[in-house]
């Protein structure tokens, strides 16, 4: 298999920083919404909190989380670091990977919300 030059890699890992910046930065802004700033003394400020923290989970955490496990795919395929020569690689792809999976069907919890009775 062909692997990526030195440009290629490059761009792999400005790509990279990018996805893994709208993940973090998705998860804090989040953390911060919740934490700081926001009373949540009625319901109606509960509400709106809960729904801005959905839409910063669906639309930037989520993105950031599937175009990073995406570019690891890509990077562990096409460079010579691949998927297992290095133990802490292999540790790491394998928490992320369950972590980006069971996000991906808990996220969908609060649509099932409306079809309960």
């Amino acid at each position: 298999m062909k692997k990526f030059g030195p440009f290629g890699v490059k761009w792999l890992k400005v790509i990279h920083i990018i996805l893994v910046a709208l993940f973090f930065g998705g998860i804090m802004s989040s953390s911060f919404a919740l934490n700081y700033g926001i009373t949540l003394a009625t319901f109606d400020e509960t509400f709106e909190t809960y729904k801005r923290i959905v839409i910063i989970s669906d639309q930037i955490v989520r993105i950031g989380a599937f175009g990073t496990l995406l570019v690891s795919f890509i990077y562990g395929s096409f460079t010579n670091w691949g998927f297992f020569k290095q133990c802490w690689v292999t540790v790491k792809w394998i928490l992320f990977t369950i972590q980006t999976i069971s996000h991906l069907f808990l996220s969908f919890l609060h649509l099932l919300k409306d079809t309960s009775a």
